[in-house]
């Protein structure tokens, strides 16, 4: 019924507001639900999921204003970025990885591989100097030099935290996060570091949430808001598991009892975010990864609770639970031993009994290899995205007048098509292995390009360009929709040519190809 009524909004009013308040609300950074969707999906709830597909495709590639959709998606899908704002890139990054989910399950590859490589566009605002993710400018530069950036200032386009509560904000791809640190110690020795820093911070104008994160008395760790939520559970991806009960049992003792100010709810609790942090860390389960199907495991805060299940009930028991207890030793599933981390919603729904045994003293359980949850990025490999090379390519077109405003990244500006039919010619100086390429309709969608056909040459001679991709009968459902296409497996070209034919006018905003 909770994802239904999201869907309603966009079936009424073409948009999931980013926040329901409870109509849409013009606040926040992200647009969750696509994730939330995805989520749902992947753990066959039964919902419109062909609804919540069309929805979060749309927030991820149709420019919007107001309350819905994300902020300069003209720009920022052909940047990898959101400029002058780290809070969108980031969280724009994890909501990608639930389009790419809600696109496999409806069957859309062409979508799911773009968007699978969209989510790791965090990579791209990784600054190396200053180990942290710093927001970009349009021009690329970053928005914070040597001279400026602490990542104690709530600044810099961070949104509700600073340059450490968004130090671990990729959920979807710890992995890769973690090779970007320098490795699963590396990331554990970052994680550490959160926390031995001082409870104080530097903005240029105050936000509550400052005053409630001081009162967490965690370092810079802020479980008074959202941002930070999942930090806990990355020591489980970095290969100390113990940290994360430690960790998560402090909080759940300390930060959720009493009335007073520091005490209790420590902050908002927005769409009852708090709560379900307790609830689901009180059993010993979070889902960091959404749109995974899996969840984090963590040591339960109490000696049994029962689970009532559409599969039948789970119970989950914590033996030699205790205040200095909170480590877990061994771990049965149905009496098999379980050495993982994490456990799928697959499995969980199949269990009847989980039985943690904890003790005083960090063990190695789940330490091993493949303990811990799903990433996209393998150990070892620095997370890349493909990245547009028509910048690169001297460019003819027949047809078109103005082409420059197909490469310039950014939606909104179109060129003056001159007939119903045009051919661009892209010559590089090397030979390029383009893997996709995008099409952006303009302002009109139904003036976008019917068919389309992308030819590949090794010397750019007539007679020589071979048929690498051809689409017909292709429809837009928005102006300014992105739609990406797989080329198949093909030799690197030097010379790459497109030929577009429409009904009527004809009308297009970008051209990428991504190699």
């Amino acid at each position: 019924k909770y994802l239904n009524g999201f869907l309603q909004h966009y079936k009424e009013s073409g948009w999931v507001g980013r926040w329901l308040n409870p109509g849409p609300v013009n606040c926040m950074a992200g647009t969750n639900s696509d994730v939330i969707f995805a989520d749902a999906a992947v753990k066959g709830i039964p919902f419109d999921v062909q609804a919540a597909y069309e929805s979060a495709v749309k927030n991820a590639s149709v420019p919007s204003s107001g309350s819905s959709g994300r902020n300069s998606t003209n720009t920022s899908i052909y940047l990898g970025y959101t400029p002058d704002s780290i809070g969108w890139t980031m969280e724009n990054a994890v909501s990608d990885y639930g389009v790419a989910q809600l696109a496999k399950a409806v069957g859309e590859m062409d979508q799911y591989h773009y968007y699978l490589n969209r989510a790791k566009n965090y990579a791209n605002v990784f600054h190396p100097d200053f180990r942290f993710f710093v927001g970009k400018k349009a021009d690329g530069s970053y928005v914070a030099d040597e001279s400026n950036f602490t990542p104690i200032e709530w600044n810099f386009g961070y949104v509700e935290t600073n340059g450490w509560g968004t130090a671990f904000s990729v959920t979807h791809d710890a992995q890769g996060m973690a090779n970007l640190y320098g490795g699963k110690d590396a990331l554990a020795k970052k994680l550490d570091e959160l926390f031995l820093q001082t409870n104080q911070y530097t903005a240029s104008w105050f936000q509550h949430e400052m005053a409630e994160a001081r009162e967490v008395r965690m370092g810079q760790y802020q479980h008074n808001n959202q941002p930070a939520h999942h930090i806990l559970y990355v020591y489980n991806y970095a290969g100390q598991p113990y940290k994360t009960q430690a960790k998560v049992r402090e909080v759940l003792n300390r930060l959720y009892i009493g009335s007073s100010f520091g005490q209790g709810y420590l902050g908002d609790d927005d769409n009852g975010e708090q709560s379900a942090w307790y609830v689901l860390s009180a059993l010993g389960l979070y889902p960091m990864n959404m749109g995974s199907g899996e969840y984090a495991i963590t040591s339960p805060l109490f000696d049994k609770a029962t689970l009532h299940l559409p599969t039948g009930d789970l119970t989950i028991q914590a033996l030699n639970n205790s205040k200095d207890n909170c480590y877990i030793q061994s771990l049965t599933i149905d009496g098999k031993d379980y050495d993982k981390c994490f456990i799928t919603h697959e499995a969980l729904l199949k269990a009847r009994e989980i039985v943690f045994t904890l003790g005083s003293s960090p063990s190695s359980w789940a330490t091993g290899t493949n303990a811990a949850g799903s990433s996209l990025t393998k150990e070892g490999e620095v997370p890349k995205t493909l990245e547009d090379c028509t910048s690169q390519a001297k460019v003819t077109a027949e047809g078109i007048s103005s082409a420059e405003a197909l490469f310039d990244n950014d939606s909104l500006t179109e060129p003056a098509f001159e007939g119903t039919a045009a051919q661009i010619t892209f010559a590089f100086d090397q030979a390029k292995a383009v893997q996709m390429l995008t099409l952006t309709a303009g302002e009109d969608p139904a003036s976008a390009p019917k068919a389309f056909t992308l030819w590949g040459s090794e010397t750019g001679k007539e007679g020589s360009f071979v048929k690498l991709l051809e689409r017909d009968g292709e429809s837009f459902l928005w102006p300014r929709y992105l739609k990406p296409y797989t080329l198949p497996e093909h030799a690197p070209m030097q010379y790459y040519r497109m030929e577009l034919a429409g009904e009527g006018a004809l009308s297009a905003a970008e051209i990428e190809l991504l190699q």
